[in-house]
């Protein structure tokens, strides 16, 4: 089972929001996915238990406890894991241990990208990152696209020393599609095609 973690020691990056949208563009593939909801709001479950009519997901476990036990029975491919913001430090070790991909939410604001400073560290810490075994991508979430974008993007991957994988621009059909439990990947509106195509590349890049 491939364990992708959509993580950030941060609120307020639109991780949870990430985590739906990634799971649709993997829902639409041969793969067999299966949500784990690590966060205490639980909105991942709730956004999975409104989700009819779509691309069929397996289902969505409660891994707040981070118990692989709760995996047993569950013939998936993918396990995706919506962390949540602020684990202790061994429980972030063992979240990005357990996992094969890290997926790392982030919004423009230097601010915020100080605030990562927890998870940053762990992630450097890793032996398995650090060995190249747990892939780690960064998406610029909610972004406001202007022509100052590839600036941006060149000054925050030179502030991670790594590069930006996807860009997310801010938009209100995110908020619009989560509440039928679905995703901009399964929008209808036109206008949102390059956003979709955007989140399948991530999801290509997640799966290997």
């Amino acid at each position: 089972m491939r364990v992708i973690s959509v993580i950030n020691s941060k609120g307020g990056v639109g991780k949870t929001t990430l985590a739906t949208n990634l799971a649709c563009a993997i829902a639409r593939t041969d793969a067999r996915l299966l949500l784990a909801d690590a966060d205490h709001q639980k909105s991942l479950t709730r956004w999975n238990a409104a989700r009819t009519g779509y691309p069929a997901i397996l289902g969505c476990v409660d891994f707040r406890k981070l118990d692989t036990g709760v995996l047993k029975g569950h013939k998936a491919d993918v396990l995706l894991v919506d962390g949540r913001a602020g684990l202790r430090k061994q429980a972030l070790q063992d979240l990005i241990t357990l996992s094969d991909v890290l997926v790392v939410p982030l919004s423009p604001s230097p601010l915020d990208v100080d605030a990562t400073g927890t998870l940053m560290k762990a992630v450097a810490e890793n032996k398995g990152v650090r060995k190249n075994r747990i892939a780690v991508h960064f998406v610029l979430n909610r972004m406001r696209r202007s022509a100052a974008t590839p600036r941006i993007v060149a000054e925050l991957e030179a502030t991670l020393g790594a590069p930006v994988a996807c860009v997310i621009p801010d938009s209100q059909e995110f908020q619009r599609m989560v509440r039928e439990g679905a995703g901009i990947r399964e929008s209808r509106h036109p206008s949102r095609a390059a956003i979709a195509a955007d989140l399948d590349r991530l999801a290509a890049l997640c799966l290997g």
